[in-house]
């Protein structure tokens, strides 16, 4: 198990964070201008992500026997102590919490910028002349399969 070797351990806590933080980088760039088509898809994939996460977490919540393959801890615990069961019910919870709420901030940025970009384009099209606007549509009309 990773969490009984003290080096896994260590490079487990600094890398998950890392490999976290290098997925959502990219969608904080403003740089690159991308269509909505694109960022379409880059939302649903998120919306994806964010039930999958959910998915850990409910499985601790659920499951009725405990899986941690940990030896129990001994000697004498406070009443308001939780037993292993309810230690695993509390941790699929906080795992779920925590899963859900830290995808909210990148659906909320995607959907700004899905929003911002939608206006762009929308803007671009608004400006075409009458003329411009029947010669796109032929030829688009024109690719039609």
């Amino acid at each position: 198990m990773l969490r009984s070797n003290p080096a896994a351990e260590a490079s487990l806590t600094l890398l998950v964070p890392l490999v976290g933080l290098l997925m959502v980088l990219p969608i904080t760039d403003h740089a690159l201008v991308r269509t909505s088509l694109f960022i379409t898809a880059e939302f649903m994939l998120a919306f994806v992500e964010l039930v999958m996460d959910a998915i850990p977490g409910i499985l601790l919540r659920l499951n009725e026997t405990v899986l941690d393959g940990a030896p129990a801890l001994v000697g004498s615990f406070p009443a308001w102590f939780p037993s292993p069961l309810w230690d695993q019910h509390l941790s699929g919870d906080f795992l779920w919490f925590i899963a859900e709420v830290a995808d909210i901030p990148v659906l909320i940025i995607l959907f700004l910028r899905w929003n911002r970009t939608d206006r762009h384009e929308a803007k671009q099209l608004d400006e075409l002349s009458d003329e411009q606007m029947a010669a796109l549509t032929a030829e688009h009309l024109r690719r039609a399969p």
